[in-house]
């Protein structure tokens, strides 16, 4: 089927000639430019009319970047695949590679006042709340002219507002931030001098400004990721993560998407803290609102909820008091002065606490009108009313719990470095319902990790307590004194020996001397008493007896002490008859003589007085 060419048809106002309709020339010259009529074939067994495929190349076809595709034939095998990059080509290098320090910078500390050049206010407030953020002074300083990669000519908020900066810090007295408020219209096209605007949206696009100075000498289509490697999203950027989890086959489906500020609905809440559990609130998915899972490939019941996956280092929190409709919410909401994330965070992610050192109020019914003033805390920890070129001390309590507060500046504590480290990863298992843990992955995981699998191997060994470290007291190995011990046990064997009873028995054998002086008990008896000259006592009990038998002096010694008469029995029996001295006289002579020279000795029994035995007397006599 072709198209038939376009043909004047003659109408009744048309005059008519021998050469036919009017501008009958012009039609054969129309035709000429027209394309080529257009072939339908039969496109199915129905009798539907198509277009043969590859034959016309559509007009309205967006051109494909590169080279043309070649066609190939059929039978040919498929080109090779492309090379791979290499590691360092695939992922650029961050714009941003330095830390952010919360310290305030070296000769900062209160910022002067700034005039009111008509409905400037809402432009004010923001600067005043920006000036006392340390980590942006700290960047503003480091970025100077040279480090400036815009072209000159341009606007750039980076060198503007440090300029600005640098003026408030510096002197005392108010000025006009004429810098940055003469460049209202290239901040925020929309936004006109003398006209009130709303300085959430202020502060929106002037960090959005600020975001722009550093991409400046980047191509215009950055990777979104890139882009948010700068210092600006640094201080001002977290990221929220939105999970969708299905009720039925327990998929998750996340999405994150990066924030400069948290917005809070405030409609019936009391507190912050009430905004924002309402915020991180499970929100079921049900009946028009079914949600289409992408592993189900159907409309199923879902649950999605809201969480902090990363927070930033400086929170920015707004609170919604103006409505669509252009109302106002004037009731007043309780903050606090310290916030904690940990419970509005993501699994596994760590909280931050943060601490409020900045307030944005709006004073009026709506939000075309009105005042906005700020508060600020200061280097020194105090906090000042910063109300347009007015800068006067305020208490803690004057700046928490404003009734018009509108927008609140939170900066992270120092010191959680290490905890946030610590606690980045958390412990791996299924991912099920909107609240599951993912997987664990870092550092801590990994050791945990090491940890299992060398106690599968090694024994673990009894879990001690760990010792103390330092000067101790020395541990007593006997509760008892080992001195004191022997000393009871000498005392023990005394008392049980009988030896000083036993000798206290015999009295002296003079009468006379027992009369004069008292009777004294003489010392126990021992075998070293003997002359050294006195014969060692025999081996045998034999001879044992043998010898006492044939002793004047142990016969003597026997006859006046007992003790002595136990000791020689240790020699002889005790069933041998004592023998007298004249039977051992008579046994030989030579022991007689020697017998009495021996027995003129001092016995322990005569008091200290030399005695004599002579022939069969017992009692000594003194010399």
């Amino acid at each position: 089927m072709l198209a038939s060419p376009l043909y004047a048809a003659p109408t009744p106002f048309t005059p008519q000639s021998d050469e036919g309709p009017k501008y009958a020339r012009d039609i054969e010259s129309f035709n000429k430019l027209l394309p080529p009529p257009v072939e339908f074939v039969e496109g199915s067994s129905s009798g539907a009319l198509a277009v043969p495929e590859g034959k016309y190349e559509p007009i309205n076809d967006t051109p494909k970047a590169g080279k043309p595709e070649v066609r190939r034939p059929r039978n040919a095998s498929p080109p090779p695949p492309p090379a791979k990059s290499s590691g360092t080509d695939s992922k650029p290098a961050p714009l941003f590679n330095g830390t952010i320090d919360t310290a305030w910078p070296i000769k900062c500390d209160v910022a002067s006042g700034l005039y009111n050049s008509g409905n400037t206010c809402f432009l004010n407030s923001a600067l005043q709340c920006l000036f006392h953020t340390p980590p942006l002074l700290a960047m503003l300083i480091e970025h100077t002219e040279k480090q400036c990669r815009v072209k000159p000519g341009v606007f750039c908020m980076a060198c503007n507002l440090r300029k600005v900066a640098y003026q408030a810090h510096g002197s005392r007295s108010a000025f006009s931030p004429s810098a940055v408020s003469s460049k209202l219209q290239v901040i925020a096209k929309h936004m006109r001098r003398g006209r009130q605007e709303d300085s959430h949206e202020f502060l929106r696009y002037a960090i959005d400004a600020l975001q722009k100075s550093c991409l400046a000498g980047q191509p215009p289509k950055i990777d979104p990721l890139l882009a948010e490697t700068t210092w600006v999203h640094k201080i001002f950027g977290g990221r929220l993560r939105s999970r969708v989890h299905c009720k039925d086959c327990g998929h998750n489906s996340d999405t994150f998407d990066s924030i400069l500020d948290l917005s809070l609905d405030i409609y019936q809440m009391p507190s912050v803290l009430r905004a924002m559990r309402k915020f991180v609130a499970i929100d079921t998915l049900k009946g028009a609102d079914k949600y289409k899972c992408e592993k189900c490939k159907k409309a199923v019941v879902a649950e999605k909820r809201f969480t902090v996956d990363e927070a930033p280092v400086v929170l920015t929190v707004h609170l919604k008091r103006f409505t669509p409709i252009g109302k106002k919410l004037t009731h007043p909401v309780e903050y606090e002065e310290t916030l904690n994330l940990k419970p509005y965070m993501s699994e596994g992610k760590f909280g931050p606490s943060y601490s409020l050192y900045g307030v944005i109020c709006h004073a009026g019914g709506g939000p075309n009108s009105g005042h906005y003033f700020a508060f600020v805390k200061s280097r020194s920890g105090r906090w000042f009313d910063m109300n347009d070129d007015s800068v006067s001390s305020t208490s803690v309590k004057a700046a928490l719990n404003h009734r018009n507060a509108y927008i609140l500046f939170y900066m992270r504590d120092k010191g959680q470095a290490l905890d946030a480290a610590v606690n980045a990863a958390s412990s791996g298992g299924p991912a099920k319902g909107v609240n599951a843990v993912p997987p664990a992955k870092g550092v801590v995981a990994g050791m945990k990790k090491r940890q299992a699998r060398e106690d599968d191997d090694e024994d673990a060994g009894v879990k001690v307590t760990k010792p103390f470290i330092g000067p101790q007291l020395p541990t007593l190995t006997s509760k008892s004194d080992p001195q004191a011990d022997r000393i009871r046990k000498k005392i023990a064997e005394a008392s049980q020996s009988q030896v000083l009873d036993s000798l206290g028995a015999y009295a002296s054998d003079n009468d006379d001397d027992e009369k004069d002086e008292p009777t004294k008990p003489p010392p126990p008896p021992a075998t070293s008493s003997l002359p050294p000259s006195s014969p060692l006592p025999p081996t045998t009990p034999a001879a044992a007896s043998t010898a006492a038998a044939s002793s004047p002096v142990v016969n003597s010694i026997t006859a006046s002490s007992p003790a002595v008469v136990s000791a020689t029995n240790f020699y002889s029996s005790n069933n041998s008859t004592k023998r007298k001295f004249s039977e051992s006289f008579e046994a030989g002579g030579k022991d007689h003589d020697r017998a009495k020279k021996r027995s003129a000795a001092t016995t322990p029994f005569s008091k200290g007085r030399m005695t004599q035995t002579y022939g069969r007397k017992k009692r000594p006599r003194p010399l």
